[in-house]
């Protein structure tokens, strides 16, 4: 396909919000500001009870911009479906959250042209800076020590777990169509978004940008992350996981998929226990308990697993600072 041809592919920015007052018109600049020139941006607004209504119109005279409001509420997964199935037109597809923002304006004109230049790519990922309150926590990138680069889906997927693959939802162009046939955003659980992405990946090949593209912004009032420390969605957002294995078996051997889900259940119990200790929720000894019950081999594995590392830590803190010690008493002359 040529170049004219590859830039007729119509390409769909749906930005999904609910009460974004304060970032939505970061999310729609970045948006209007993508050099990609057949464009159109979706603003699926659910039943916002702010001025983001206010806000999103002052842009509507831009012919790319269409706004679509919910008459009530049907939660922010539910609208992730409906942006992506009664909305959108385009052939590749964007999600980006109403308090998130593009920062590489020509993200989406690369990223249209490297599903044309490697064969069956299924979904372009870019990395993503992690803002919380203002600063920046980390980049989430993939690890592969190239700048571009066009990785077996299956491969990727199994780099999940040590995060030498990594994606974020908002730095990710994905074909519409393969994502349908999947039934996306069908889970009402927390990381729908993986859910539905970790079974795309399977599907073909994923290529991965190694610069910057956009910013999550963490602010105590996104949707996704609302419910973090309600025991039954931290239960229910384990979907994701078998999910995501079970649909594997398609492709990949079953002590594969095995020592996968192991590793990924350990990994994201693990980060739930460092954030009952550093948030000390109310409902802590609940969310222990519930995790414990339902998975007590792996829940005990990420105990140990935490111990050991914090063991190390401390270990190898002792051996520099007696090490720095023996430097200073040494007598040099």
């Amino acid at each position: 396909m040529n170049e004219k041809e590859t830039r007729s592919t119509l390409v769909t920015i749906a930005i999904p919000t609910y009460n974004n007052e304060r970032y939505i018109a970061d999310a729609i600049r970045s948006a209007m500001a993508q050099d990609y020139p057949n464009l159109e941006i979706l603003i699926a607004d659910d039943a916002s009870e702010d001025n983001t209504e206010q806000i999103v119109r002052s842009f509507c005279t831009d012919p790319r911009v269409h706004y679509f409001k919910n008459k009530k509420n049907i939660g922010r997964v539910a609208n992730y479906h409906k942006a992506l199935y009664q909305l959108a037109t385009g052939e590749w597809y964007l999600n980006l959250d109403g308090d998130d923002y593009l920062t590489d304006p020509s993200f989406i004109s690369k990223a249209v042209s490297w599903t044309r230049d490697y064969d069956n790519v299924v979904m372009v990922t870019g990395a993503c800076e992690r803002v919380v309150n203002g600063k920046l926590h980390y980049i989430i990138r993939s690890n592969y020590n190239a700048e571009l680069c066009c990785i077996d889906g299956k491969t990727f997927f199994l780099d999940l777990p040590a995060e030498k693959a990594n994606f974020i939802h908002l730095a990710t162009l994905y074909n519409r169509a393969k994502a349908k046939a999947l039934n996306f955003y069908s889970e009402d659980i927390l990381s729908t978004d993986f859910e539905s992405l970790f079974r795309l990946a399977l599907t073909g090949n994923i290529v991965c940008y190694d610069k910057i593209v956009g910013l999550w912004r963490i602010h105590g009032e996104n949707e996704s992350v609302k419910g973090v420390f309600s025991a039954g969605d931290i239960i229910s957002n384990f979907k994701f996981i078998e999910n995501s294995a079970l649909f594997a078996a398609s492709y990949l051997p079953k002590k594969s998929i095995e020592r996968w889900r192991k590793i990924y259940f350990i990994k994201i119990i693990e980060s739930y226990i460092v954030s009952i200790i550093i948030s000390r929720p109310k409902n802590s000894f609940n969310i222990t308990l519930r995790l414990f019950k339902t998975y007590p081999a792996f829940y005990l594995k990420a105990w140990l697993t935490l111990f050991v590392r914090k063991a190390k830590k401390i270990f190898f803190s002792y051996k520099a600072s007696t090490l720095n010690i023996d430097m200073q008493d040494t007598k040099i002359c």
